[in-house]
């Protein structure tokens, strides 16, 4: 399968990473700035284009669309139009225009797509799902999930000015740029939100027009309720999750640079299991390797993925519509 990415920044060489380990896939590398590009596949061993076209995109079965968010649908409607296969880092795109005409050449095409989903494919989100589906937890009630950490320190070595999350109208904030991955895994887990209430607030620390800040209590379809609080604030980056059950809860704790993940289970009589992780890879990139061969399984078996361009689409409209929290009183 002939496979181009488009993009050579950092999330485009982690999908690279998993793509060139994978013998079904040969891969070409395209991006704006020539000089990224061929520097990329120079080091990684692969071709280059030097220009995007329908004519050049046609040699493709599939793409990987990581570039800036502002270009997604731009680049996918002309990748869907010449019969590639899509996967689109998420957020889908910026805004809601242009996503149906793009679902409309999709489906005229028969094409099989995934939007970013990575933390689904994550060792540890799949083992607590494993543990929540077995049952012996019994009814699960609630949960609180975060994310937390600067966006200035996000990237080392790359200028605030130059990150797409620094910019509104490119998918910037933290609901888009980070929200998307909560309500992912959540959505996975409980079923699709059924409403919504919160605040969003831009603290000021950052001289950008981005939402920085934001707190959010949603019901999901299964009955679950859930908080999610998300900020572009801690110097400390951490993720995780707490799951109360009727039988036991859930505990998931993400830290740090190089990524420390902890996992412990309370029992209804209190008791502390901290679960065994030295047995699966949980340093982050373990996902976006799942999530690649889930993207490349698909569609080579022809069936739909876990998060196709519809049902991201409906995640986006959500983010936006919590976005507009922002203008509540």
């Amino acid at each position: 399968m002939k496979v181009l990415v488009i993009g050579a920044g950092s999330v485009a060489q982690l999908h690279l990473h998993s793509l060139l380990g994978m013998s079904e896939v040969s891969c070409c590398v395209f991006d704006i700035d020539v000089k990224k590009a061929k520097h990329l596949a120079n080091a990684s061993k692969i071709g280059f284009l030097e220009s995007l076209t329908e004519s050049s995109l046609s040699k493709f079965d599939a793409v990987f669309i990581c570039s800036p968010t502002g270009l997604h649908l731009e680049h996918a409607k002309l990748a869907a139009s010449q019969g590639c296969h899509l996967f689109i880092e998420k957020p889908l795109a910026s805004e809601l225009q242009g996503v149906e005409e793009l679902i409309e050449i999709i489906n005229s095409n028969n094409l099989i797509t995934l939007v970013g989903c990575n933390l689904i494919f994550d060792p540890v989100i799949k083992k607590i799902n494993e543990l929540l589906k077995s049952g012996s937890l019994g009814r699960i009630f609630s949960a609180k999930a975060y994310f937390s950490h600067s966006l200035a320190q996000m990237r080392p070595g790359v200028e605030l000015k130059d990150v797409y999350a620094f910019y509104r109208a490119q998918g910037g904030g933290v609901l888009l740029d980070c929200g998307s991955h909560e309500l992912q895994y959540l959505s996975y887990m409980f079923g699709n939100v059924a409403s919504f209430k919160g605040y969003v607030e831009k603290t000021g620390v950052y001289s950008s027009d981005i939402e920085d800040q934001a707190l959010l209590l949603c019901k999901f379809t299964s009955g679950v309720i859930a908080t999610v609080s998300l900020d572009f604030l801690n110097p400390c980056r951490s993720r995780g999750v707490e799951i109360v059950c009727e039988k036991g809860t859930v505990v998931w704790s993400q830290r740090g640079k190089p990524i420390r993940n902890e996992l412990k289970l309370y029992q209804g009589n209190g008791q502390e299991q901290v679960i065994d992780l030295s047995n699966i890879c949980n340093d982050g990139s373990s996902s976006f390797v799942g999530e690649a061969h889930h993207f490349i399984n698909s569609v080579l078996q022809r069936k739909q993925t876990v998060q196709p361009v519809a049902k991201a689409a409906e995640i986006l409209s959500l983010l936006l519509k919590m976005r507009d929290l922002e203008h509540a009183k």
